[in-house]
């Protein structure tokens, strides 16, 4: 189940804790990672569920004006 999620979850993750181990907690990086995840694959989700809605809403009211 791992394995499907985008990126292989777990090795970014892991490079990045072994990078940044000696600089850096590995809990804030952990908490930068997860942070980059959703801003990486829930902004564009978002950002494109408004689109939709906002294109239904439209192609609504374009439909119901008498323009087709």
């Amino acid at each position: 189940m791992i394995t499907h999620i985008p990126a292989g979850l777990g090795v970014l993750e892991a490079v990045f804790i072994a990078l940044l181990q000696h600089q850096l907690a590995t809990s804030e990086i952990l908490a930068a990672l997860i942070g980059y995840r959703a801003l990486y694959f829930l902004f564009p989700l978002v950002l494109a569920c408004l689109v939709y809605l906002f294109l239904e809403r439209w192609g609504s009211r374009r439909k119901g004006s008498g323009y087709d």
